[in-house]
């Protein structure tokens, strides 16, 4: 973080259920909500989604997966969830509900160079629509892979295909 031109030493806590950090500085004993348009947090790095603006003192986030000329990102969320349905009724406000536990999920989105980046479910057929022109190498990776397209293989395939692309545009 920067304070009047000079970097100042932070410790920083991220709520991912509503999006918010906070920030110690080194220097004082204040903690303060940051917007910072990109963090590391964890050794992984966020970004802002400058698309998506949640309001004054919000912002959206994606985690960094892949920084090729296509990118890959992950936006990760909580739902509370109740342990029992049984418990509440459907009338219950959420709010109301206390017998439960967080669940993890994550979004996956793609972004190629000029455009926003887009929500993807990662399977073969969707992958096939949004990075065309693939080369039928990359398009037999995938299909070997089909059934565990998420993380590292993910990762692979963007990098395989920004390879591609490269090589078509140098030729």
């Amino acid at each position: 973080m920067y304070r009047n031109q000079r970097q100042v030493s932070a410790a920083i806590a991220y709520n991912l259920v509503v999006n918010q950090i906070y920030c110690a500085l080194t220097d004082s004993a204040e903690v303060i909500q940051a917007l910072p348009d990109e963090f590391i947090f964890e050794g992984r790095r966020f970004i802002s989604d400058p698309y998506k603006v949640l309001g004054i003192a919000r912002v959206s986030y994606y985690e960094v997966l892949y920084d090729g000329d296509t990118k890959l990102f992950c936006r990760w969320s909580k739902e509370f969830q109740p342990i029992d349905q049984k418990l509440y009724t459907r009338k219950t406000p959420i709010k109301d509900r206390f017998d439960g536990q967080y669940k993890l999920f994550q979004d996956l989105y793609i972004q190629k160079p000029g455009d926003r980046p887009r929500f993807i479910v990662p399977t073969e057929y969707s992958l096939s629509r949004v990075l065309p022109n693939m080369g039928p190498a990359l398009a037999d990776y995938i299909a070997a892979h089909s059934q565990e397209l998420a993380g590292l293989v993910l990762v692979e395939v963007l990098r395989r295909y920004d390879e591609h692309r490269l090589l078509k545009q140098n030729q």
